[in-house]
């Protein structure tokens, strides 16, 4: 039972999250944080739906997980992906993005 409700509550959240993207163009109108990323190129992003989180790959193929928000700004954890020579990380999922408990 509680499984289903929280289902029917990621369900509605989602629903009105798609509306809300397809009906208004969001912006954000101050700077929310500033990610210093140690001079490396990020090279893909993706943020967290339900929390201040960001994940940022870059050009050496470093994952960086960055918290931002009122309270602290900083990168949380960092790794490196160890990628043949020539090659890089090109592009991030999250996976169960929309499930809130993995905030």
């Amino acid at each position: 039972e509680v499984d289903q409700r929280r289902d029917l509550e990621i369900a509605r959240r989602n629903s009105m999250a798609r509306k809300l993207s397809s009906s208004h163009h969001v912006s954000i109108a101050h700077q929310v944080a500033l990610l210093d990323n140690q001079g490396r190129t990020p090279t893909s992003l993706v943020f967290h739906p339900h929390a201040p989180l960001v994940l940022v790959a870059d050009q050496t193929s470093t994952i960086s997980l960055w918290h931002y928000g009122d309270q602290i700004t900083g990168c949380t954890s960092c790794v490196r992906n160890p990628n043949p020579a020539g090659t890089r990380v090109s592009s991030l999922l999250l996976l169960h993005e929309a499930d809130p408990h993995l905030g």
